[in-house]
């Protein structure tokens, strides 16, 4: 999932090792007339008190080969600017301004809150097409038939069609939550109808019209 942090308009992008950008939070804390370019992430890692902070925080992690350090500087390129461990940029944002510390730290906890929901709506639509997968070899044993691997993309796809209107693979981990859930219940729908030998054919038209009214009944959901 590709969930990025938004405080004040500003998009709080992450690196390859969950680092934050102070460089965002800079700007954030401007766009919210709580800092100046004085506060920029270099001044605030001048200080001796963070410096011992940042060197505590890495001590820690001495022991775990893969831990990446607390603060990481890049110089040129996309992803120029100072990158840091979630601790070190709350001390940043309180170092800037109380109630943007409190900003800063009511957005990182919100996001925690809705990545454990999306990993459940990612688990579910794990499971939902697992019992589509077994409904569908259940059925085709019954009948004396063998199931390739070709038979399960093509359910695959047929939801996909259903939910997206294109007859391919779908790659999951970039759906939010809501989309998910969605896929989740048209795979849970497939399995009944597969369940009860519906014919492929039939059941296209009857997937489509499933994407239809969970679209209309979570309208709302979807507007929020």
């Amino acid at each position: 999932m590709t969930q990025l942090l938004v405080i004040e308009s500003v998009s709080i992008r992450q690196d390859a090792h969950g680092r934050y950008s102070l460089n965002d939070l800079h700007k954030a804390a401007m766009a919210n007339g709580k800092a100046t370019e004085n506060h920029a992430p270099a001044q605030f890692l001048r200080n001796d008190g963070v410096q011992s902070f940042v060197a505590a925080l890495d001590a820690e992690n001495l022991s775990d080969v893969q831990k990446s350090p607390s603060v990481h500087s890049v110089k040129g390129g996309k992803t120029q600017g100072t990158w840091a461990a979630e601790l070190v940029a709350i001390r940043y944002a309180a170092w800037i301004e109380p109630s943007f510390e409190v900003r800063v730290y009511r957005a990182f906890r919100a996001s925690v809150t809705d990545k454990s929901k999306w990993i459940g709506s990612r688990h579910q639509a794990s499971a939902s097409y697992r019992l589509m997968s077994d409904m569908l070899k259940m059925g085709r044993d019954d009948a004396g038939k063998e199931t390739k691997g070709h038979h399960y993309s093509n359910e695959a796809k047929l939801v996909n069609w259903a939910f997206g209107g294109e007859f391919k693979k779908m790659e999951r981990d970039s759906l939010c939550r809501t989309d998910l859930d969605l896929l989740a219940y048209l795979e849970e729908r497939n399995a009944m109808l597969i369940g009860r030998g519906v014919e492929y054919s039939k059941r296209k038209p009857m997937l489509q019209q499933y994407a239809l009214d969970w679209r209309l009944e979570h309208s709302g959901r979807l507007l929020a």
